[in-house]
């Protein structure tokens, strides 16, 4: 048998990729299966774990294309709310949003996921990572702004946009590990939390 050049290899991973991508946001994680990718790619499913070692790793991939980075003026929160609560809280409702639509299970799987690419697709992990930092440092700015705008009292805004930043990623990922753990519960959890860490600077 033949072996497969480096150039046909490449154009099976990207045609898995494209369609493992129609197929979740069209059908969902859960009712996508490998076997299905490997029929819409016109491979056997063992194929597909030449390239990835499961359906959680296809997603991953798939989610760190899809979820590009996008430049976030700071001044859009200043408009909404009318407390440095409110601004701050809807800054973070819209930089969850877009994950908040995949079902707990799919998240879940991405984390397992994240932690098992760690050290084989270590750009793979910086690529998604960079969401986090680049949500830190718009949040470190948005805390800058409101110290601008005598809003907030002088301190060390990147200290206090961590420490925000915490709070928001420990009930997040509260919310997908407990089982019955709403969106709403997760909201109001994190404006408590958010509401405390900025008694003594408001």
């Amino acid at each position: 048998m033949a072996r497969i050049g480096k150039e046909k290899k490449e154009q099976i991973r990207k045609s898995i990729l494209e369609k493992s991508k129609e197929l979740f946001f069209g059908k969902g994680y859960d009712q996508t299966s490998t076997k299905e990718i490997a029929r819409e790619v016109g491979i056997a499913e063992g194929t597909v774990f030449n390239y990835f070692k499961t359906k959680a790793d296809i997603f991953l991939e798939v989610f760190s294309m899809e979820h590009t980075i996008k430049k976030i003026e700071t001044n859009q929160y200043m408009d909404k709310g009318t407390s440095v609560l409110d601004i701050f809280m809807n800054f973070i409702k819209c930089n969850l949003k877009d994950i908040m639509i995949f079902p707990k299970g799919i998240l879940k799987e991405l984390g397992i996921a994240s932690l098992n690419l760690a050290k084989s697709k270590p750009a793979l992990i910086k690529k998604l990572a960079e969401f986090d930092f680049q949500v830190l440092d718009h949040l470190k700015e948005l805390t800058e702004d409101l110290q601008g705008k005598g809003l907030i009292v002088p301190c060390d805004a990147k200290v206090l946009s961590d420490v925000i930043y915490s709070g928001m990623m420990l009930e997040f990922i509260l919310y997908v590990y407990e089982k019955d753990r709403k969106k709403e519960t997760m909201f109001d959890n994190i404006r408590e939390k958010v509401g405390f860490i900025l008694k003594g600077y408001v």
